[in-house]
């Protein structure tokens, strides 16, 4: 079910049986005095590809929920809001998410990435200022940039 379905559906009227994704973890809090026992409810920011739909989901605990993370939606309910319609969600599971077997994380990628950006700067602050020429000025200036790259990523 697509968020721009629900909120066509009449407040109080009851669906589940879909998944959304959390955009924005808003605040949480518990429902009762008595703290000991009471569950907390988790406001967050739902999104799909037709919008946004605010939530609150009852969690057992205070541990809060990822941004990014797949939500299946068993049972919700359309509640009214000031500003229109919100998710109360009474029963739901996470999607669980699996770390690959190996990190893609390559070091020498990242340092081609970190020093890309600060020539970019270097080069971008030097037009900026008027010490470098935009066109044949950049080649010129290449080894003075590649030598102040290398003094600052040190």
């Amino acid at each position: 079910m697509e968020i721009s379905s629900l909120l066509e559906m009449p407040v109080d009227y009851r669906t589940g049986g879909f998944a959304l994704t959390a955009k924005t973890i808003k605040k949480r809090w518990q429902t009762d005095i008595d703290k000991s026992n009471s569950p907390w409810i988790h406001q967050v920011l739902l999104t799909d590809l037709t919008g946004d739909i605010l939530a609150d989901i009852v969690r057992n605990s205070n541990i809060p929920f990822n941004r990014g993370s797949s939500i299946w939606i068993i049972v919700c309910e359309i509640q009214p809001t000031d500003t229109g319609k919100k998710l109360f969600i009474h029963e739901w599971r996470q999607e669980s998410v699996t770390e690959p077997d190996e990190p893609n994380w390559n070091v020498n990628e990242a340092d081609k990435i970190v020093r890309s950006k600060v020539r970019c700067w270097l080069v971008a602050s030097g037009i900026q200022a008027g010490q470098i020429e935009v066109g044949d000025g950049v080649s010129a200036c290449k080894d003075e940039i590649d030598k102040l790259v290398d003094y600052i990523v040190k």
